[in-house]
């Protein structure tokens, strides 16, 4: 978890452009996971492991379904492959 709270802001400058809110919200979750590994380190309980598998499981789930989706009509997901020429 810590390494994605320091993976999750370096994320962050790829997605500012087209995707502010996205970019605040890799932000958002690095430091979110960093301060949730270095608490859990010192004192692992069930509660934080609880916590931390259930905000995983959120940014999985928040990025995950809007690329199962249609794109906007304004701006495709990041994950997409419609501007890649070799995709079709």
């Amino acid at each position: 978890m810590v390494g994605a709270g320091a993976i999750h802001p370096a994320l962050t400058p790829a997605h500012s452009t087209h995707a502010p809110a996205h970019a605040i919200l890799f932000a958002l979750a690095g430091v979110a996971q960093a301060i949730w590994g270095m608490v859990f380190w010192r004192r692992p309980t069930l509660f934080l492991w609880n916590l931390g598998v259930l905000g995983t499981g959120a940014l999985v789930v928040g990025d995950v379904l809007p690329a199962l989706g249609p794109p906007h009509a304004d701006h495709a997901h990041p994950h997409s492959h419609d501007d890649h020429p070799h995709s079709h």
